[in-house]
């Protein structure tokens, strides 16, 4: 049975049972410790398990420079698999962690040598926000994560342990070497579903997400969206991954630096130097469906996709469906995707590029060719499965090594593609509304119009009439509605009452014959409700909750269920207890769900259960909890059709309809 824990001092306790199975049961604030000293060490690490639930741990300060392994845990070994996950929905909140080697907000070190197929999962679902400063090993999430030595890699079942569903904001600084947004370095680990989001600046070996991802590495539906700094070895996703590694559905937005004067080496010093917008330094063995956006600046070998790479041969195409659109500069060996590139058997298919290149010794997808002793001489294959693409408008660098330029209004067209690019509609789509150039249909999240609407009220003494079929709608910023009452459709009402420019908009009915109209304006929630039985609103109010997407539920035990996206995409439930005064609601602790990132058109549904309903790359997904009691409704959506005026942007249209639709039942 697991040991609750309610109070600071409980948390503290758990070094005097380092095998003991914890969860949280309040909301645990640190402040009253002034320098928290860290649980498990390197001869007595924590081995056990603790549960974060729906609570979070704030004001965790560590100042310990000169020592190692610091975090909320010192040190980790994870052996026992009944235990997995050990760490699960650890959220830590005004985190300011100092150390030297080893530091991170969780942990500075987390150990394994259990090995098990498919990959088991370690830490899920846990997060940090704050400052994490050390030299070496320093991650904004955990230092280093330490899996089982392997001979054999599989991408699909690797005998790895797994980080699932984590993130950090934290702004990460390390003097020395590997230093990560998420992570500082990994051995044989799988991310999965996990990112980051603050800035990193380190000395060398520095990612968005994890500094170095040694081992049987992989990344899976990862992503950094901070700006990276670093001295000769940078990635906008991964700083180094100089083992058999696979990058897949991963990108990085954030620019990247490296900041090291060092004289160009030795064309057969294959891993002195390399600044990517997705990794810095790579053996060149699988990156699918990836790509960076930032710009990339550095000395040597700078490249939009991978700075430094070598290799390849084990899997064919090496990499493919991937493209970088940030400008790439430098002083040499510089290229639009690759800065630097020293291949044994190196297969391309499906890429393009669409910024500028700037430098010498530079070319338009692959920058400078390494060979063994003569660069007249090269060793190992560069083949081009399908042609790589890019912007001829801005880059004009060497094609020697590979290369088609198109113009810029030509990449747009999707005829450049289809006859050329292998399963072009599988992986890709072209929506000018979405970006001028192609996207990843893994990453595609149109811009829909989404309506909402929903029955009103009738008024059981049939006094009031005026909420009928209630269309809502933002329009050029401000939000709108229209009744259906008496079978007309009555002209457009805009809700003066919400602030503007809203982004979008969603209907509930209370229990009391009221409809609700929430809104995100800007990012923060601001809900209007009417007077029962009417449209004359009552009642507005601040939520004083940052968000998008947002939909309330009135349950009958006497509470008010608020959900949304939180600024980091995941969605996010928050409850009230309600006493009749809308304007006295206060939402109170937030319970994330493991929903993915990224997350999009959230819509919730109470039948006899709880569904939500989101879109993320380019899926729509749901999700159902049973937990909550029926709301008895009956909707009924009469016969006509009701037309928006053009000639202004509608960015937000979303229909809904009840169980009797879904099943046939409705009109």
């Amino acid at each position: 049975m697991s040991i609750t824990i309610l109070t600071p001092t409980d948390l503290n306790n758990i070094r005097s049972n380092l095998s003991g199975d914890y969860i949280l049961g309040a909301n645990i604030d640190l402040a009253g410790y002034a320098n928290w000293e860290p649980i498990g060490t390197v001869s007595d690490p924590f081995v056990g398990k603790l549960d974060g639930s729906i609570y979070e741990v704030s004001n965790l300060t560590i100042v310990r420079s000169t020592s190692d392994n610091i975090g909320l845990f010192g040190v980790c070994q994870f052996n026992i698999l009944v235990n997995n996950p050990n760490l699960k929905n650890v959220k830590l909140t005004g985190t300011s962690v100092v150390g030297k080697d080893y530091v991170g907000a969780l942990a500075g070190k987390i150990i394994t040598t259990q090995k098990i197929s498919p990959a088991f999962d370690l830490v899920v679902n846990c997060s940090s926000a704050g400052s994490v400063n050390g030299a070496s090993n320093v991650g904004g999430l955990v230092g280093l994560v330490d899996g089982p030595d392997e001979d054999v890699f599989d991408e699909y079942a690797p005998l790895t342990g797994r980080l699932s569903e984590c993130y950090s904001l934290a702004a990460v600084t390390g003097s020395g070497s590997n230093i990560g947004g998420l992570v500082g370095q990994t051995q044989n680990i799988k991310f999965y579903r996990s990112h980051a989001a603050g800035t990193v600046d380190g000395g060398n070996v520095v990612g968005g997400l994890v500094g170095l991802l040694g081992g049987n590495g992989l990344t899976e539906f990862c992503y950094a969206i901070g700006d990276v700094s670093g001295a000769r070895v940078a990635g906008g996703l991964v700083g180094a991954a100089p083992s058999r590694t696979y990058n897949l559905k991963s990108y990085a937005e954030g620019n990247v630096i490296g900041t090291e004067e060092y004289s160009e080496p030795e064309i057969w010093n294959t891993s002195a130097l390399g600044i990517g917008g997705l990794i810095g330094y790579a053996l060149l063995e699988g990156i699918d469906r990836c790509y960076a956006l930032g710009n990339v600046t550095g000395i040597h070998r700078v490249g939009g996709l991978i700075g430094s790479g070598q290799g390849g041969g084990y899997r064919s195409p090496n990499i493919v469906n991937s493209f970088s659109q940030g400008n790439v500069s430098g002083t040499s060996q510089i290229g639009g995707l690759i800065g630097y590139a020293f291949p044994s058997y190196l297969d391309l298919k499906n890429l393009y590029c669409t910024g500028s290149v700037t430098g010498s010794k530079k070319g338009a997808i692959i920058g400078y060719r390494g060979a063994p002793y003569f660069p007249e001489d090269p060793i190992g294959t560069i083949t081009y499965h399908t042609p790589a693409f890019f912007n001829s408008d801005v880059n004009t660098a060497s094609i020697n090594n590979g290369g088609e330029g198109k113009t810029a209004a030509e990449l747009g067209l999707e005829s450049t593609f289809e006859d050329d690019w292998t399963s072009w509609d599988y992986y890709w789509v072209i929506d000018v509304d979405e970006s001028d150039y192609p996207i990843l249909k893994d990453f595609y999240d149109p811009v829909g119009i989404v309506i909402s609407a929903i029955r009103g009220w009738i008024d059981p003494d049939d006094s009031n009439n005026d909420q009928g079929l209630v269309v809502a709608y933002v329009n050029d910023g401000a939000v709108y509605y229209r009744a259906l009452v008496g079978g007309t459709w009555a002209v457009a009402v805009q809700v003066t009452e919400l602030s503007t420019p809203a982004n979008t908009v969603s209907l509930f009915r209370t229990n009391d014959g009221r409809i609700g109209f929430i809104a995100d304006v800007n990012g923060r929630l601001y809900w209007a409700i009417t007077e029962p039985y009417g449209m004359t609103i009552a009642h507005t109010k601040d939520l004083t909750i940052n968000g998008n997407y947002p939909n309330v539920l009135q349950l009958t035990d006497g509470t008010v269920k608020l959900y949304y996206t939180s600024p980091v995409g995941m969605v996010v439930e928050v409850g009230a207890n309600f006493d009749g005064d809308w304007d006295a609601v206060q939402f109170g602790l937030v319970r994330p769900y493991a929903s993915d990132s990224n997350v999009s058109r959230l819509k919730v549904k109470n039948f006899d259960k709880l569904y939500l309903l989101w879109r993320s790359r380019g899926q729509h997904r749901l999700a159902q909890r049973e937990d909550v009691e029926e709301v008895s409704e009956s909707f009924f959506v009469p016969s006509g059709s009701i037309t928006l005026q053009a000639g202004t942007p509608v960015v937000s249209v979303s229909l809904e309809l009840d169980d009797s639709d879904v099943l046939g039942g409705g009109a």
